[in-house]
């Protein structure tokens, strides 16, 4: 599912292609917007906790300005209303081997943005939901982000 700055009254757009796995879409600044997300939940909690990080090969439409992020949610982010963990991503270069994102990285709950203090890190072993964020100030305007490939890396 996807989740666009228009609830909080901005006018971004957002769309997933699952036929060539693109994330496409425009963000815009206007009523103080600036971000489109998509989400996938699971059915039930997964267990990651064997792997060290998650990897992904992507291409992207600007990959010298734009930056994306990676949006992962464990059971404790259930609990805590508009939640998660988030970790930066991008491809400066346009290389094709594979960003590695560790689950130790990502080691702040956030909550709409801010960081909250004291949380506890990611538990890999009770992951919920993963997102990609486009988001300002890097991504301003038209973006399109291609995942060639993702997966847990050990």
């Amino acid at each position: 599912f996807s989740v666009l700055d228009n609830v909080m009254g901005g006018i971004s757009q957002g769309q997933w292609l699952p036929q060539n796995n693109t994330f496409f879409g425009t963000t815009s600044l206007a009523n103080n917007g600036g971000f489109s997300s998509l989400r996938w939940r699971f059915a039930s909690p997964q267990n990651w906790g064997d792997a060290k990080g998650i990897y992904m090969k992507v291409k992207h439409s600007n990959p010298t300005q734009h930056t994306f992020s990676l949006l992962i949610k464990d059971v404790i982010c259930e609990r805590v209303r508009l939640s998660n963990y988030k970790n930066v991503f991008a491809n400066p270069n346009g290389e094709d081997g594979p960003i590695l994102l560790p689950f130790e990285s990502f080691d702040q709950m956030e909550q709409m943005g801010n960081a909250l203090q004291g949380s506890p890190s990611l538990n890999p072993a009770l992951i919920t939901e993963v997102g990609l964020m486009a988001i300002k100030p890097s991504v301003v305007g038209s973006f399109e982000l291609t995942i060639e490939e993702w997966g847990l890396y050990y």
